[in-house]
C-alpha cells in the first residue's frame, strides 16, 4: 500500500459511519510511507478486544503471539503496524540486510506504542552501545519482561546503559537522574555481548537495586580474562 492509499483508509476508518466495518485486509506497506501515518493507521484497530475492529495481514489475523515473515520484504513499515500486536518481539530470524539502526528504531517505535509486548528476542543483530541505549530507555515505558540481547556488541558501554536501566534510570539523560521507574523486566539475557569486567561489574553492582529481576545470563563476556 502506498502512502496516498493509507491516508485515504484512515479517512475512512475515521469516520463514524464506518465504525461497523469489523475487518480489514492488508497485505504489505510501501518502505516510504511516513511513521506517524502508520501509527493513526494502526489506531484505528483494536484487536486486543473481542469486540474491537480487526486488521488481518496477508493470511494472518492480529493480534498474535509473534510474527517474523510478514516483515522481510519491507521492515520499517511493516513492523510498525503489524508488531504493535503482538505480545513477543523477535527479530533474531529478520533478514541480515537490515541493520542495527534499523532494528533498533523498529524496537524502540513499537516499544512505545504496544503495551502488550512480554518478550523482545534481538540475538546477533550487531547492536552496538547506541542502538541498544535507545531501546533500553523504551523500556522504561513497555511491559517487557524478558530480553534477549545475547551475541551484540554492546561492550563495556552498553553495560553502563544495562546498569543504569536496571535501576530505573533513563540512560540517555546526563548526568543521570534518580529514579524514572521500577522495570518489570525478569530475565536478562546477555550472553557473548563483549561486557568485558568493567561491564559485567557495572551490571552485578546495579542487581542490589533491583528487586525484580529473577534470571540473567552474563556467561562469554571475557569476565575475569583481562
Amino acid at each position: 500500500l502506498g502512502i496516498a492509499y493509507v491516508q485515504r483508509a484512515v479517512r475512512i476508518l475515521q469516520e463514524p459511519g464506518y465504525q461497523e466495518l469489523r475487518r480489514v485486509v492488508v497485505r504489505r506497506f510501501d518502505a516510504d510511507i511516513p511513521m506517524d501515518l502508520l501509527i493513526s493507521f494502526s489506531n484505528c484497530f483494536e484487536p486486543f478486544s473481542s469486540s474491537g475492529r480487526k486488521l488481518q495481514f496477508g493470511e494472518i489475523e492480529l493480534p498474535v503471539d509473534t510474527i517474523a515473515e510478514v516483515l522481510n520484504e519491507s521492515l520499517e513499515a511493516n513492523a510498525i503496524v503489524v508488531l504493535r500486536f503482538v505480545s513477543e518481539l523477535d527479530l533474531t530470524c529478520i533478514s541480515e540486510s537490515y541493520d542495527a539502526q534499523a532494528a533498533a528504531k523498529v524496537l524502540t517505535n513499537v516499544l512505545t506504542q504496544n503495551t502488550h509486548v512480554e518478550k523482545v528476542v534481538v540475538r546477533q543483530r550487531h547492536l552496538g552501545p547506541t542502538e541498544v541505549r535507545e531501546l533500553l530507555r523504551a523500556l522504561l515505558s513497555s511491559s517487557v519482561e524478558y530480553l534477549d540481547l545475547c551475541s551484540n556488541p554492546l561492550t563495556k558501554a552498553g553495560g553502563e546503559y544495562v546498569a543504569q536501566t536496571l535501576r530505573g534510570q533513563d540512560c540517555l539523560q546526563r548526568p543521570v537522574p534518580v529514579v524514572v521507574r521500577r522495570l518489570g523486566l525478569r530475565t536478562l539475557k546477555l550472553a557473548r555481548c563483549e561486557l568485558e569486567d568493567s561491564g559485567v561489574a557495572m551490571v552485578a553492582d546495579a542487581l542490589v537495586d533491583n528487586s525484580s529481576l529473577e534470571s540473567i545470563d552474563l556467561q562469554l563476556n571475557a569476565a575475569g580474562q583481562q
